[in-house]
Order: C-alpha cells, then structure tokens, then sequence
C-alpha cells in the first residue's frame, strides 16, 4: 500500500465479483481494480475510513 494514502475503502467483494467486475492482488498485496469504465459505483463499498498516518 501506498504510504500517501490517507482513505481505505473496503470493497463488497463478492457482489462486485457476482457482478463481473474485474479484481487483482498486486505483488504487495493489495486488491486492485479498474472497475466499470474506470469506476468503482459506491453500491460496491462497505465502508471507507480514514487511515492515520
């Protein structure tokens, strides 16, 4: 993960699965996606938080 980051969304990823969204874990671990035409629709999140740095 970035260490810029200050925002982690968490993703419902079976419903973004089920739905045929594309999802990829990089090398560091950390789940990534393209989403539908370059967006991740809110439906799919399940909760946001702000990360301390």
């Amino acid at each position: 993960m970035r260490r810029d980051i200050n925002v982690l969304i968490f993703l419902d990823v079976r419903k973004a699965l089920e739905e045929g969204m594309k999802l990829y874990i990089s090398e560091n671990k950390v789940l990534l996606t393209e989403g539908f035409d370059g967006v991740v629709p809110t439906k799919y999140f399940q909760k946001a938080r702000h990360r301390m740095v």
